[in-house]
């Protein structure tokens, strides 16, 4: 897998989307809310661009079509990892033990080789 400015865990939803964005460069964590309509990721891609000098941005997201996957392919330097729902059901259900409480998913995902694995890069 490539280097990436910043790995992406998306969970879509059709009003919004929970974002768990990591930064391999400093191993920090942020969490945020998307709302989902067309300016809002507009949006919210210009400034994930701008904020990583157009550098590459890994994506995983379960979901392999529909609005959301649409409106991320415009953006070149998105890389998206469509997750299948079975795959991710089995993650959640194998972290259901956790001590912690269940990891965020995209976080778990975009930062295990199998997790990197289950997915697939959807082509530009």
């Amino acid at each position: 897998m490539a280097d990436y400015a910043a790995l992406l865990g998306i969970d879509w939803s059709d009003r919004k989307h929970d974002i768990c964005l990591i930064d391999p460069a400093t191993g920090k964590r942020e969490a945020s809310i998307l709302p989902h309509s067309p300016q809002a990721i507009d949006e919210w891609a210009t400034a994930l661009r701008t904020r990583y000098g157009g550098q590459e941005v890994a994506v995983c997201l379960e979901q392999s079509r529909g609005p959301l996957i649409y409106a991320l392919l415009k953006y070149d330097f998105l890389v998206l990892y469509p997750v299948n729902p079975r795959t991710l059901a089995r993650f959640r259900e194998a972290f259901s033990g956790f001590p912690f409480g269940q990891p965020e998913w995209g976080s778990l995902l975009a930062l295990t080789p199998q997790g990197r694995s289950a997915g697939r890069r959807v082509p530009g």
